[in-house]
């Protein structure tokens, strides 16, 4: 048998405090902690006063760890974060060791069972007393056991191992092969489960935003407050086994997305086609909804618990919102009365942006995703109602006030035909440079995007903040790592997630910490059973939809076949119409507009320099193949920001291409451009190569909707 028991050990109260991404941050907590290694596998136990254990893995686990004097923190690869404070020193730096040698022998490749076995024990004076056993090979004679420690080792014998003299066969004298690299398997994108192409298509391009991604999963998402039915919960699972999942267990993560997002709209559900740009729009201002009530619930949680006292700052929001932090931005609307010259602005927020194909005078040039958000944002006249002097004429003016760290624009491709009733395609070729430029849209008191810094969102703000941080950033080996966390969480029981935050939530006799009111003990204890009841109402519901949803996929299982089979024989019929001609077919209600050689030469310099200030570069294209909105299919292009290669992602198939191929072949079906802040790109860059973190007037009233924006009264 393997060797069973603890390695290192404290005896005496330490402090400690941890998070992960299954249960957040818990507070400081009094209790033990050991190393323990039994069958070959290395464990973290915490055990606290309370009652209550923590185990966590180490080997294939642990990824950095550093001390100080009184303090040892290990960082895991599965975003885990174990602070140990008011710790011995002899048994910080006992400790210390033990890891780098775990460290060591992971990197060389060796078996971890030859390593010298250590004790360490901390007694209550605060001195720490080393026992080191090993086992020591003889020339002379079979293995012994000999120990080595202090003048106080106890006299009693020692449980060790028996080990054998290994049969000496001569086969096995022979120098062994290294083995030979294990090909990496072939990359899956996302089951078809009937139509679901443009869901396939957009989380595909989501989830290639490394920013966006990273703020999904580097969070210690508050999962008691998340429904277990919550777009968030759903696409953390996903992403987390993107790239290490069974197809089968990312087929039934995709049905929970659909199912998430179809319960919010019901035009999504079943097997019919929809529109990619908007699932885009509805999976955005969901996240942003659920984000939304999280951090009301924790705020005003914190503040019943915590009133804020005078001259404190108030409760930070625990959970940061990816969509905000990565695609929403904020445009600036300047009206001005052409009759008195009054100007009033409005700000308004977007996530992504709509813009027209323009038509161009000169048959022989094409237009550029650059003219058409141009065309966006020049200044047009509108009817208006000035208070001031009744003018029913105005200018409005569009300029960014806060850039995104991804700009997310929308290609209008449909033009409505009122005698079909139908969106007809527009074929017109469109120009997909590799850089965007904002410069000439943007003020002097323009927002630059979120500053990147992923240090572990942790709900201890008002405390000290965390010494060091653990790179969150998820490689394919620490995706594999992390992927066991969202099977903790799908198996995770009521009573044990119950158990676990009364651990993390209630204070302790032994803490202490002072003794709270009886009136907030009580309040605690109705917060518990009122938790209890929820839960018991959730698992209810759950269960409740679990039938609905079989009785459903039951229903529509006979149509799944037979869906895909129409959407590929519509998807031939339709390819001959996408080969239109070079005509310009672009929106009929826009004016021909021209430009001039000044206007034309700087942007088309930058379209691939990406040389001006605030330049944007192209990071995935969504693409529609079809010749009408109600039938085709959707692929998606992403570039790989850490490999810098671009995939073309369509459905299970996976690809390899070229910027200039989808640059190429895209200008026709490009759908929904993603744009990244160049200046954020090379942020990224020197993190993956540092492998570091960043450190981080009068009221007016207008009648008349305009082109983009509809201006309300105040």
């Amino acid at each position: 048998m393997a060797q069973t028991g603890p390695i290192v050990s404290s005896s005496g109260t330490v402090q400690i405090r941890f998070s992960s991404i299954d249960l957040g941050t818990t507070k400081w907590r009094e209790g033990t902690f050991e190393i323990l290694e039994k069958d070959n596998k290395i464990s973290l136990c915490l055990r606290f006063n309370c009652g209550t254990l923590k185990i966590f893995q180490l080997n294939q686990n642990l990824k950095t760890f550093s001390q100080n004097l009184s303090r040892i923190q290990l960082n895991l690869k599965d975003s885990s974060v174990i602070v140990l404070d008011k710790v011995p020193q002899m048994l910080v730096q006992r400790t210390y060791e033990y890891l780098k040698k775990l460290k060591q022998e992971k990197e060389g490749n060796c078996t971890f069972c030859h390593m010298k076995k250590c004790k360490i024990f901390c007694f209550p004076d605060g001195h720490g007393h080393v026992y080191l056993y090993y086992l020591e090979r003889t020339s002379s004679s079979p293995r012994t056991t000999t120990v080595t420690g202090s003048n106080s080792l106890p006299h009693h014998s020692t449980p060790f191992k028996r080990i054998h003299r290994p049969i000496d066969y001569g086969g096995w004298r022979k120098p062994r092969l290294s083995n030979p690299a294990q090909p990496q398997p072939p990359l899956q994108g996302f089951s078809n489960l009937g139509n679901t192409c443009y869901m396939n298509a957009i989380l595909q391009s989501l989830f290639s935003v490394p920013s966006f991604s990273k703020d999904m999963l580097s969070q210690s998402v508050p999962w008691s407050k998340v429904s277990i039915n919550g777009l968030i919960r759903c696409f953390v699972h996903l992403l987390a086994k993107k790239d290490v999942g069974s197809s089968e267990t990312k087929k039934d993560l995709l049905r929970k997305v659909k199912n998430a997002i179809s319960s919010t709209v019901e035009r999504f559900s079943g097997n019919m086609q929809n529109d990619a740009h908007e699932f885009l729009c509805q999976c955005l201002d969901q996240l942003k909804e659920e984000v939304a009530k999280v951090n009301k619930s924790l705020t005003n949680e914190a503040m019943v618990t915590s009133p804020v006292r005078t001259g404190e700052v108030g409760p930070a929001l625990i959970y940061t919102c990816p969509v905000v932090n990565n695609m929403e931005f904020e445009v600036q609307h300047t009206i001005t009365c052409k009759s008195c010259g009054e100007v009033v602005t409005k700000h308004e927020r977007f996530n992504d942006l709509s813009i027209d194909l323009p038509r161009r005078k000169k048959k022989l040039t094409l237009c550029s995703i650059q003219d058409s958000l141009d065309l966006f944002f020049r200044m047009e006249e509108i009817e208006y109602s000035c208070e001031k002097c009744s003018g029913k004429a105005a200018t409005v003016s569009h300029k960014f006030s806060k850039l995104p760290r991804v700009l997310i624009l929308h290609l209008k491709r449909y033009n409505y035909d009122p005698q079909l009733s139908l969106n007809n395609k527009l074929g017109q070729r469109v120009v997909i440079p590799r850089y965007l430029t904002l410069l000439s849209h943007c003020t002097q008191v323009t927002q630059p995007p979120v500053s990147i810094s992923w240090v572990t969102q942790t709900s201890i703000p008002f405390e000290e903040e965390p010494w060091s941080s653990p790179d969150t950033g998820f490689e394919d080996t620490e995706a594999q790592d992390l992927a066991y966390i969202t099977d903790l969480l799908e198996t995770r029981q009521p009573a044990d997630m119950d158990e676990f935050l009364d651990m993390t939530m209630d204070e302790d006799k032994e803490n202490q910490t002072p003794k709270g009111l009886q009136w907030e003990r009580d309040l605690d204890s109705q917060c518990n059973r009122n938790q209890e009841r929820e839960e018991q109402e959730l698992q209810q519901a759950l269960t409740q939809s679990l039938m609905e949803c079989a009785a459903q996929e039951m229903r529509e299982e006979d149509d799944l076949r037979r869906a895909t089979e129409l959407s590929l024989q519509e998807f031939n019929r339709s390819l001959p119409e996408m080969l239109c001609s070079d005509d310009d077919s672009g929106n009929q209600d826009m004016m021909d507009t021209d430009w001039t050689e000044a206007e034309d030469e700087s942007p088309k310099r930058n379209a691939e320099s990406g040389d001006l200030a605030n330049s944007f570069r192209l990071i995935s294209v969504v693409s529609h193949i079809g010749g009408s909105s109600s039938s085709g299919h959707y692929i998606s292009d992403v570039y790989d920001t850490k490999k810098q290669s671009w995939l073309t992602y369509n459905d299970l198939e996976v690809s390899e291409t070229q910027e200039a191929v989808v640059q190429r072949d895209r200008d026709r079906s490009g759908y929904i451009f993603f744009y990244m802040h160049k200046d954020v790109l090379e942020q990224l860059s020197e993190m993956e190569k540092s492998g570091g973190i960043a450190t981080t007037g009068r009221k007016q009233c207008c009648s008349t909707p305009v082109n983009r924006f509809t201006f309300k009264q105040d």
